[in-house]
């Protein structure tokens, strides 16, 4: 009906109204109510109670007390006040002013709801039906006190000579007031409270005096020395010096309380000493909110208990990284009824602290939750306790990993990679890099982790006595003990690198030496971003780490070297092979080459061979530049190569770029950017042969044994010269010889060609068309010299056939072609002897042999045919047909055609016919055009 508004401490009634009084239960029904109450409502007394406010008063009213019966209610806290307008028993509106009270708790027993009317004619008809009870009290008011579960007892104030009150009378009690004080109603109506108290009742007249002369309603909590209980009292005028007193024993909870506050001030002081804060959450309306806190709080996370107390404090002080997870776990607490977690916190000073977290629901008795209380736990020293074991026992694990690893590498190279990877990855360093001792006084980085780190590419460290460098790995190397810098910014020692460090955002670092066999040749170097990174437990993890690292490079080094010479004494072998292979001249050279790239690790070589005639050097192969240099004649004792052919001994130039006056081609030098060089005389005795340049684009530091293995392939290169320029003159020579035998043949083809006039000019064309056949069909190109060689000599033996048979001009008789078959034995008789000529006797012996069998002189038959006298045979047959004879016209082209398809498969074979036959159609395409 109007809007419901909630009452502050005083109640808003005035002096003069007049009200009713009901008891309403926790779940707001009636449980008994005062005189008047039926004849305002229109109804029994006895009819009312039961009902819900709902029914009694209307919606809004009832909506007003469920909110208020939810807050949570102390004894101090004054009645709420609700004032609106509810139907009176004719169907108007009335307006009412309403306070309520809860007697325990909201939560638990209910209380009283007093009704106040500024309407006379409501007043003066409550006036008029109290004055005709004879008691005061109507019959519903003995249904208040029949049925209330408190005390409730109606008094008169009485007042002494100063009209101050000095005593009150009880005028009528009801039966829980028997059961709450032990003193029955017939001994009590009738007497003063001094009668039953004496002056212990002094404090109870003086607040009922109070309420009486105010008009006002009063509650209190108080202690009853003559009946040693503790009472909540709510007392009410009723009008004149009459007032209505209702209370309940809460004597065992008033204990609860005080025994509550000792265990609390005993909790205190056992919190103010451990490392848990405990807090509660109390169930407001539909979220739990703090309502207390232990006063630690400030101890353990520098919060006071008021700051702690604000909702948003917990969630803003879980670590971000944490909190959602934290969040979805909370939500398990009112599912499982407890929880358990473990999460990072900020204290007020920003440390970080882990806690653990234990949370516990209470529930009311219909299982709804009440209130949830919550402890954390600081479990920082554990949590990192914990993480320290866990990394001890990881770098454990990775030590016995990496030491596994070591001992069963040889590789230098893997050794120093799996040493830096572990300092990074797993002991948590920003760099770490491993590097060995040259003989130049610099180190000489082996691997590097991370592998796009510049900071190594913009110093160099040295290790010698150099006073501008004296830097943490060269001390840690002379020393043979660890250098530590605990803060580049600082350290003047450090001042060379402390511009690349700080780049790089490095504040520390460490050098520990590489020792074996009482030998330090090298340095481990781990720098970290962190400020005291390198505890002492870290530097004892490190130095094992270096220790490791040491004896493993040093046998993988032993290993390598051994492996190295091995290998060289295998290149020396190899090119010895190659040198003493005559059938590929450059073999040797190229081996030579190959060896320089494989074992030196040469970028670029050059050849030079001397001509003693001009005094010169001419570059004759190269190997690894981009290309020729373009002025390749040197002159004896001019430039780089020159001096060293004229002084005979080796001569290096360190540094290339600075030197160019001393190279024949200065360009080319600059263009392929080399670094250092090398030339070594290639000589025979005294003899010089040439000259070998070796170049790196980068500087380098040969070691004395790399220029003995040098000096090696240096005289294997001068035999290697030396017999290539042997087997050039022998070749000229087998060449010349070649010739010599090949003019031979063709004179014999040609006198056979003169012996038997029908074959004039035949041997040299089919010669010359088998060799085509012979390309065509795949032969490989050694063997097409042998079947040239055979093409002109396939008559050779018609030299043993008798000039009358021979030259006979008409036909031959069995007996004379008996004699004629026999020429192919008479080629193999005469040749066969010859060693050179012997590859070429398949054309002259088996040339009428046919594909099915049936030629001569063996009848070999299909593939049991060499290859080059079945393609012989289709050229011998196709030129005999071609070219005009004494007793016959040459054929027309189709007609040869027809005849070698025809003979295909069974003179010829298929397979070379069909390449025939498409080779001449090419060729008859091309002489046509």
């Amino acid at each position: 009906m109007s809007a419901m508004r909630e009452g502050n401490c005083e109640s808003n009634g005035q002096a003069g109204q007049e009200g009713v009084l009901l008891v309403v239960d926790k779940d707001g029904h009636i449980q008994a109510v005062e005189g008047g109450a039926g004849e305002l409502f229109g109804r029994e007394p006895s009819t009312l109670v039961g009902l819900s406010l709902a029914e009694l008063l209307g919606e809004e009213c009832a909506a007003w007390w469920k909110e208020m019966q939810g807050r949570e209610w102390r004894t101090t806290d004054p009645p709420a006040t609700w004032t609106g307008r509810i139907l009176s028993p004719e169907g108007s509106e009335v307006q009412v002013e309403i306070e309520w009270k809860p007697l325990v708790g909201a939560a638990s027993m209910g209380g009283l709801l007093q009704l106040r009317f500024p309407n006379p004619e409501l007043s003066k008809l409550r006036r008029d039906s109290q004055a005709s009870l004879p008691s005061g009290l109507s019959c519903s008011s003995c249904c208040l006190f029949v049925n209330a579960p408190y005390a409730v007892a109606r008094h008169r104030l009485l007042y002494d000579a100063n009209d101050r009150p000095s005593d009150y009378l009880f005028l009528e009690v009801n039966p829980a007031f028997e059961r709450l004080t032990g003193w029955e109603s017939s001994k009590v109506i009738g007497k003063t409270v001094r009668d039953l108290m004496g002056d212990a009742a002094a404090p109870w007249i003086q607040r009922y005096g109070e309420v009486v002369a105010s008009g006002r309603h009063a509650t209190f909590q108080d202690f009853a020395q003559r009946l040693n209980r503790w009472y909540y009292v709510v007392a009410y005028p009723t009008g004149g010096d009459e007032f209505i007193v209702a209370f309940d024993d809460v004597t065992e909870r008033v204990q609860l309380a005080h025994e509550r506050e000792l265990l609390t001030k005993r909790l205190e002081h056992v919190l103010d000493t451990t490392p848990t804060v405990i807090t509660v959450l109390e169930r407001q309306r539909d979220e739990f909110v703090p309502v207390w806190v232990s006063p630690n709080v400030e101890i353990l996370f520098g919060y006071t208990p008021e700051e702690a107390l604000v909702p948003e404090f917990w969630i803003h002080a879980i670590e971000p990284e944490d909190r959602e997870r934290v969040l979805r776990q909370t939500e398990q607490v009112f599912r499982k009824g407890e929880n358990w977690m473990e999460y990072r916190m900020r204290t007020k000073w920003g440390r970080l602290v882990w806690v653990q977290d234990y949370s516990r629901v209470t529930r009311y008795e219909n299982g709804e939750p009440q209130e949830v209380i919550v402890s954390w736990t600081d479990i920082t020293r554990r949590v990192l306790d914990a993480q320290e074991l866990e990394e001890n026992l990881r770098e454990l694990r990775a030590i016995l990993t990496t030491a596994q690893e070591l001992a069963t590498s040889l590789n230098p190279q893997q050794v120093a990679e799996s040493i830096v990877r572990l300092c990074v990855e797993v002991l948590g360093a920003r760099l770490a890099w491993l590097g060995i001792a040259e003989p130049s006084g610099y180190v000489r980085p082996l691997a590097w982790l991370p592998a796009e780190s510049k900071y190594l590419q913009s110093i160099r460290v040295r290790h010698d006595q150099q006073p501008k460098v004296q830097g943490a790995t060269g001390r840690a190397i002379r020393s043979g003990r660890v250098q530590l810098t605990e803060d580049v910014f600082t350290d003047p020692r450090f001042s060379p690198w402390r511009k690349q460090a700080i780049e790089a955002g490095f504040c520390t670092s460490a050098a520990f030496p590489l020792t074996s066999r009482g030998q330090t040749f090298g340095a481990l170097n781990v720098y970290s971003d962190q400020a005291g990174f390198f505890s002492a437990r870290r530097l004892e993890v490190f130095q094992t780490f270096a220790h490791l690292a040491a004896a493993a490079l040093q046998n993988a080094f032993l290993y390598e070297t051994a492996q190295e010479r091995l290998a060289r004494l295998e290149a020396l072998h190899s090119i010895d092979i190659a040198m003493a292979d005559r059938v590929s001249l450059a073999t040797p050279l190229e081996e030579l080459l190959k060896q320089l790239r494989d074992r030196l690790g040469v970028d670029v070589a050059l050849l030079f061979t001397y001509d003693p005639e001009r005094h010169e050097l001419l570059c004759t192969a190269y190997y690894g530049a981009n290309s020729p240099p373009t002025q390749p004649i040197v002159k004896l004792g001019h430039y780089f190569a020159g001096t060293a052919a004229a002084q005979q001994r080796r001569v290096v130039v360190e540094n290339v770029p600075e030197a160019l006056d001393r190279f024949f081609d200065a360009n080319w030098v600059r263009a392929e950017k080399l670094q250092w060089g090398c030339a070594v005389p290639l000589l025979r005795g005294t003899e010089l042969l040439g000259v070998m340049e070796i170049f790196q684009r980068r500087p380098f530091q040969p070691d004395p044994e790399w220029f003995a293995f040098l000096e090696m392939l240096a005289g294997q290169a001068a035999i290697a010269v030396d017999l290539a320029k042997q087997a050039h003159e022998a070749e000229a020579a087998a060449i010349a010889l070649r010739d010599a035998y090949d003019a031979t043949i063709e004179g014999w083809s040609r006198a056979i060609d003169l012996r038997d006039h029908e074959t004039k000019g035949h041997s040299q064309r089919v010669a010359d068309l088998t060799v085509r056949l012979a390309w065509a069909v795949g032969v490989e190109p050694e063997q097409i010299i042998h079947i040239r060689r055979g093409a002109l000599l396939h008559d050779v033996g018609k030299l043993g056939v008798p000039d009358a048979i021979l030259r006979k001009p008409g036909p031959l008789t069995p007996e004379e072609w008996e004699i004629m078959r026999k020429h192919p034995q008479y080629a193999m008789d005469m040749l066969g002897e010859i060693e050179f000529l012997r590859p070429a006797l398949e054309i002259p012996y088996c040339h009428h042999e046919k594909w099915d069998g049936s030629g001569y002189p063996r009848g070999l038959k299909g593939e049991e045919i060499p290859l080059s006298a079945r393609l012989f045979a289709v050229v011998d047959v196709w030129d005999a047909l071609a070219s005009d004879r004494p007793y016959r016209a040459a054929w027309p082209h189709d007609w040869i055609v027809e005849y070698i398809r025809e003979q295909s498969g069974k003179h010829f074979d298929p397979k070379v016919v069909e390449v025939f036959l498409e080779m001449i159609q090419k060729l008859s395409l091309r002489n046509h055009r």
